[in-house]
């Protein structure tokens, strides 16, 4: 009789999608170590194939807790090792096709936001800060498939998601919050969602941008910081009046700490927010914030912040503003002085001549590529930033 070779049940012996496809159907975990093997062994292709046979997998065997458990683990083993947004997209995409995928959805997300999912103590903080921003991943893109025959009901199961992300603003890990900051912020726009993130802000607002200012004034994080601050503002600024509070309380902590890095900070957010609403509201916050220039005498740094105020002169309420700023008697002369040029008939030249004055621009570092949102939650979460303990 002849001798039977048993398969191998582990990913490092896989050579071909159709190993890694036998694999997958007798539930074989993906292990932080075959990840190594596996991103140098496949082609980017076959690697897409394999993340779309595991949402294929995972979307037959919903109903299977143990199986669907062990797809997921396997998931967020690949996610956390890569950081790979298009590895996210992909398995959402092919999620979505298959007949059950609101079900499926359903059961993902009770799957992935269990913590008891990940049993790998020694990378767990990692791959769950992974996991919420996968599920967050999942609900943008739920958001994009609202009112679409092929996906029925898709309120219900925002709602759900939303709800179950909620629920996890009390977990004191950097990485967490600032997924659940940037998806209720791209949510922001909608009535449900503007709640959600008026919540999120109440529980831990202050603690994650100081952070992020924290990052944002280092020279290793700065650009990473500043492209997740620049996708995060608008929302933040059209937020309530407690958000406006939060926000002007880091602004002005950070003014007076680096007032040069926070003028060209502030002078890059005037340039690149073009909500109407959000623009009033930084042009109170440019208002207050030149108090604070004032009282620290920065003179040298006056020229370049009028000129950057003066951008909104277009405001419904811009010389009411300034002259409330003005009025305040907390101005020194100096100041006051320039500030009232603001104002005056002759304001277009008055900018024109800080324009000349001005040389050349610093700023800060910027990515040559676009970053994801995963791979921004990634980098800020890293390092110092997980280790929230010590605060709020």
């Amino acid at each position: 009789m002849a001798k039977v070779t048993p398969l191998k049940r582990t990913w490092t012996k896989a050579t071909t999608t159709r190993d890694a496809s036998w694999l997958i159907k007798r539930g074989v975990i993906l292990q932080w170590d075959d990840m190594h093997y596996l991103l140098n062994y496949f082609s980017r292709a076959e690697q897409l194939g394999i993340i779309r046979q595991l949402a294929n997998s995972f979307c037959v065997h919903s109903s299977n807790r143990a199986v669907a458990e062990r797809t997921v683990e396997s998931l967020l083993t690949w996610l956390s090792y890569t950081a790979d947004d298009e590895i996210s997209k992909t398995f959402i995409t092919k999620l979505f096709k298959q007949k059950n995928a609101r079900q499926a959805c359903w059961v993902l997300i009770e799957i992935t936001l269990n913590q008891e999912t990940i049993i790998s103590s020694e990378r767990q903080e990692l791959v769950y800060a992974t996991a919420v921003a996968f599920i967050c991943e999942l609900g943008k893109q739920l958001n994009g498939l609202s009112g679409k025959k092929s996906f029925v009901n898709t309120e219900l199961l925002w709602d759900h998601l939303a709800t179950y992300l909620l629920s996890l603003s009390n977990v004191n890990n950097s990485a967490v919050r600032l997924s659940l900051l940037s998806y209720f912020a791209s949510m922001s726009h909608t009535e449900v969602g503007s709640r959600f993130f008026v919540r999120i802000m109440q529980r831990f607002g202050y603690t994650v941008l100081d952070r992020l200012f924290i990052a944002l004034f280092d020279k290793k994080q700065e650009s990473v910081a500043l492209e997740y601050l620049l996708n995060t503002m608008p929302a933040l600024l059209r937020g309530d009046y407690q958000t406006q509070r939060t926000l002007a309380k880091v602004l002005k902590h950070y003014m007076y700490r680096l007032p040069r890095r926070s003028v060209i900070f502030l002078r890059i957010i005037s340039e690149e927010i073009d909500d109407e609403v959000a623009r009033h509201n930084l042009l109170k916050h440019l208002a207050s914030l030149y108090l604070v220039l004032s009282e620290i005498d920065q003179h040298n740094l006056a020229a370049d912040y009028l000129l950057n105020i003066s951008a909104f002169n277009k405001d419904p309420k811009f010389k009411e503003i300034v002259n409330s700023t003005l009025n305040s008697g907390k101005l020194r002369e100096h100041f006051s002085a320039m500030l009232s040029f603001i104002i005056s008939d002759d304001n277009q030249l008055f900018a024109r001549k800080l324009a000349k004055k001005r040389g050349r621009r610093p700023g800060f570092s910027r990515n040559k590529h676009e970053i994801s949102t995963l791979e921004m939650i990634t980098s800020l979460g890293n390092g110092e930033l997980t280790k929230l303990s010590k605060a709020s």
